[in-house]
């Protein structure tokens, strides 16, 4: 019994999977690259596995992007430093804010639109980099796939992480196509809930909440279909 006991318990160690330590970092653009192996180094000894590192934080990339305006090819750089120390990299990228001024100049309609009818461009929700893009719409859907295809290409990135792939948490998605498109679905606008009977507001509440997710969930969809034909098996995570 006490031999059968023992060989379950190093069956089920064995089987546990091996657990990675990671961390997050906003690069510091100061540090030389004997800094950053220094760190990196000191990263490893300390029993991290890899890091999260901030490289697009809604306005400038910190790699070669065509997409992007670029302030650094920081990645390109620190890559090789972590392969070295023995690290993984893995690239943290916002998804739906945006404050790229050249974004918020020749695309104010790609921003998110308030119950109250006015463009997260203008007034974002609760802080200034609150500015959301409309997940409901194509271009936006491509903006994103597209700087999550920039990184998948780049040698020795070891995943992807997308930050604020969400809706703020507040009354949102009011522009007039997502309007259409759910009123064509469910026979009323959703600015138009007030006036139903009460007895369907619970019901259309939920249905517009639903629909709203759904458009959140395609982007993902699109960045891990994108993804897949890129870098197939390249690890994608989201907050």
């Amino acid at each position: 019994r006490e031999f059968l006991l023992a060989s379950l318990a190093v069956a089920a160690v064995r089987i546990q999977p091996r657990l990675k330590n990671f961390v997050w970092l906003r690069p510091s653009l100061r540090k030389t690259p004997d800094e950053l192996q220094r760190d990196f180094t000191s990263l490893r000894a300390a029993g991290i596995h890899g890091v999260i590192a901030e490289i697009y934080s809604g306005s400038e990339a910190l790699f070669q992007s065509k997409r992007l305006p670029v302030r650094s090819p920081w990645l390109e750089t620190a890559i090789p430093l972590a392969e070295t120390a023995g690290l993984e990299m893995h690239a943290w990228m916002w998804s739906m804010p945006c404050t790229n001024p050249e974004v918020l100049q020749k695309h104010p309609d790609w921003y998110n639109v308030n119950a109250r009818g006015e463009s997260a461009a203008d007034k974002p929700a609760y802080v200034p980099y609150y500015k959301f893009l409309d997940p409901a719409r194509p271009e936006v859907r491509e903006f994103v796939r597209d700087i999550v295809r920039e990184l998948a290409a780049i040698p020795g990135l070891t995943g992807v992480h997308l930050d604020y792939i969400r809706q703020p948490s507040v009354a949102i998605g009011y522009d007039p196509t997502s309007r259409a498109r759910f009123a064509q679905r469910s026979g009323v606008d959703p600015m138009m809930f007030s006036r139903q009977p009460k007895s369907e507001r619970a019901r259309l509440e939920a249905d517009w909440l639903a629909f709203q997710q759904e458009q959140v969930t395609a982007i993902v969809q699109g960045v891990r279909d994108s993804m897949a034909a890129t870098r197939p098996g390249l690890p994608l995570r989201a907050a």
